[in-house]
């Protein structure tokens, strides 16, 4: 085999097909794909898809070879022996981390799903590695657990491979039946993904005491990869498998349904706490834009956080205790000396902390806590609406247009908050909470004035009724 002279051959169909579409005719770049179509479909061949990947000067051509690798990995996997397998993990681990910095987005990703390709298959056939075996999964934890950054880096990047493989989708690059991606995404839920969340969290904490502009984009990185394990799609979430594999969701939040394994972990106080922790760390820092980004990131959490239920909440006494360290936390944050302490744009996360923790724990596990951490919930619960209904007025102040670009956040925010306070009240014992009488004119003598136009001379300001006439009638939405 003359691996110079194909990958000639395949460096000038790669030249033909990525030329501009007025010159070249239809007829030399259908040629030119045929030459790659022929090429995916030839004899698994290690030594040459390493050889084009080292001395190939197209990157196109180096991500069809690795397309190449990873499908002729799954066609041949049964004939294919451990010790090849496991040579191909190794090259690519090795190659992806040397070139790490130079290699293009495509290629890099086509070369860690191939090594998430390996690792389920690997699980699908329950094979066990020696005891000194290199597995993908112990990559993984080794890259992670390391307190080199470039390695920790490069372990973020395979675990969004990891993620991004093993969450439900159409698509089946593993080429494993329906039942075998359920099963092994099980697997992957109740270890690799629990194990890969707390040593995030420990990363997290040890880079909070020396957070710096340096490493605000490593921050940055963790906090994204937490957000997308927080809005994991869990097995335990659908009793179907079928339709679980074959139907995708795209709403703003979800349930947080981890599996029983991950019981002790969640329900340890010090997860929820660690998040207000480095709420409440950020905010004690000089005021910037990017510790804003940050804190917000911070409230996604916990509004994902908020969503917990599936079989760890059948647990009534966990349940509680789960809701009533959430409610005493978001209180202690947010309520400082009866005062509200947040920036105009985080009322948004927090209005959606708010509105999950009622719809998910129900008024009946709300009022399961004592009554003064309710009252200060619901004192919190009023500023914000009030300081929501506030906004949502039209006006001329510049500092609000300066701080909400969009004016529907507000009045989005606002009507999610009156929508949880209508659960809340619709089951409350309005005898029990002394304040909630006087929340409540307050609040609704503010959503009079705010809605009335009444500017700060008391003059009223024109509005034309007939601009109103498709929304919701104003009663019956408050």
């Amino acid at each position: 085999m003359d691996m110079e002279n194909i990958r000639q051959v395949l460096e000038d169909a790669a030249q033909i097909f990525l030329s501009a579409a007025n010159t070249i005719t239809n007829e030399r770049r259908r040629e030119a794909e045929k030459v790659f179509l022929q090429f995916r479909r030839s004899q698994f061949s290690l030594d040459l898809y390493r050889y084009l990947i080292e001395h190939s000067s197209s990157s196109y051509v180096v991500y069809q070879t690795l397309t190449a690798l990873r499908e002729g990995i799954v066609k041949e996997w049964s004939s294919l022996d451990d010790a090849l397998k496991e040579q191909v993990v190794q090259y690519l681990l090795s190659y992806v981390y040397t070139h790490y910095s130079t290699l293009s987005a495509h290629v890099r990703e086509q070369a860690l799903q191939i090594l998430v390709v390996i690792n389920k298959r690997r699980k699908a056939q329950r094979a066990q590695m020696a005891k000194n075996g290199f597995t993908v999964s112990l990559a993984l934890i080794n890259l992670l657990q390391s307190t080199n950054n470039q390695e920790f880096e490069f372990g973020l990047t395979l675990l969004n491979a990891f993620i991004n493989e093993y969450s439900f989708s159409n698509a089946n690059e593993a080429g494993l039946t329906i039942e075998q991606r359920h099963s092994v995404k099980r697997d992957f839920e109740e270890n690799e993904l629990k194990t890969v969340f707390e040593l995030l969290l420990n990363k997290l904490q040890s880079n909070l005491s020396s957070i710096s502009s340096s490493n605000h984009q490593l921050f940055s990185s963790i906090l994204t990869t937490i957000e997308k394990i927080l809005l994991w799609n869990f097995s335990s979430s659908f009793p179907n498998t079928r339709r679980t594999m074959e139907s995708s969701s795209n709403v703003e939040t979800i349930d947080w349904r981890p599996p029983i394994s991950w019981k002790q972990l969640v329900f340890d106080q010090q997860l929820v706490e660690f998040f207000f922790h480095i709420y409440a760390t950020l905010k004690s820092m000089n005021e910037t834009k990017i510790l804003l980004q940050r804190r917000c990131q911070i409230l996604r959490c916990l509004s994902q956080l908020a969503c917990l239920n599936g079989p760890l909440v059948s647990d009534e006494q966990c349940r509680l205790r789960y809701l009533t360290t959430f409610s005493y936390y978001f209180v202690q944050t947010f309520l400082i000396n009866s005062t509200l302490t947040i920036n105009l744009i985080e009322c948004f996360d927090i209005s959606n902390i708010i509105s999950n923790l009622i719809t998910l724990f129900t008024v009946k596990g709300f009022c399961s806590m004592n009554n003064d951490l309710c009252n200060s919930f619901l004192q919190l619960m009023s500023q914000i609406t009030i300081l929501l209904c506030r906004t949502t007025i039209t006006s001329s102040n510049n500092q609000l247009d300066k701080i909400i670009e969009d004016p529907t956040i507000a009045k989005e925010t606002f009507d999610r908050l009156l929508q949880a306070w209508s659960r809340l009240l619709y089951g409350i014992d309005f005898g029990r909470f002394a304040n909630l009488r006087s929340l409540a004119i307050e609040i609704f003598d503010t959503y009079l004035q705010t809605h009335l136009h009444i500017n700060d001379n008391h003059e009223i300001n024109d509005f034309n009724l007939a601009d109103n006439d498709n929304d919701e009638d104003d009663r019956d939405l408050f």
